[in-house]
């Protein structure tokens, strides 16, 4: 029987669901998980993915989310913290000037 076989029939107990939307598995949960599970190796990590917020379910345990944390469905933690930036072609200034024009807009909080 190949290995990951075994280790998902033994694991009944230690299989963990987490979702997130598909941006956030695909470049920030993925890449971790190899490392994940060579220091866990008795952990099975099935992964949800949604094109919209993820939310609980009978068969979810973990969510990742964007935002403030305040939600009202669980306890949070922060992941990490996120910095925006704007950046355009060099098409795009050509055609809006080389002014400052993302200046008037408010930064995210």
């Amino acid at each position: 029987m190949p290995e990951c076989r075994r280790n998902l029939e033994q694991a009944d107990q230690n299989v963990v669901t987490v979702a997130c939307t598909v941006c956030t598995g695909t470049y920030w949960l993925m890449p971790r998980l190899a490392e994940f599970y060579a220091q866990h190796p008795d952990i099975v990590v099935r992964v949800v993915l949604t094109s919209t917020t993820p939310r609980f379910t009978a068969e979810v345990d973990l969510l990742i989310r964007y935002g403030a944390g305040d939600w009202p469905d669980g306890k949070s933690e922060p992941l990490f913290s996120e910095r925006m930036i704007p950046l355009c072609s060099p098409k795009t200034i050509e055609r809006l000037g080389s002014g400052n024009f993302l200046s008037s807009y408010p930064p995210s909080r």
